[in-house]
């Protein structure tokens, strides 16, 4: 356990950060299957809503620093190739 009032103050911020980090990721998770579910059953309209709400979500998950930016414009750009080819 942390003897110093800094130390006391940081386990409480971890906690929030951490509670914070798993809701996002958990997120992220959940409408990427959401994404790939609408893909698989060719609907195009609602692979593409599904498409802009990954792609919301996936941003502010870079902005907090939770994934690398690059790993998830690949990841957008692979998504967007197969919504593109639904629709097309």
């Amino acid at each position: 356990m942390a003897n110093t009032r800094s130390a006391l103050k940081r386990v409480r911020q971890n906690k929030v950060r951490n509670a914070r980090n798993r809701a996002l990721k958990s997120r992220i998770k959940g409408a990427r299957k959401a994404l790939v579910a609408a893909l698989d059953s060719g609907n195009g309209s609602d692979a593409e809503s599904r498409y802009r709400e990954y792609i919301s979500i996936v941003d502010r998950s870079v902005k907090a620093n939770l994934s690398h930016r690059n790993s998830s414009s690949r990841v957008k750009a692979i998504f967007s190739s197969r919504v593109k080819v639904l629709n097309s």
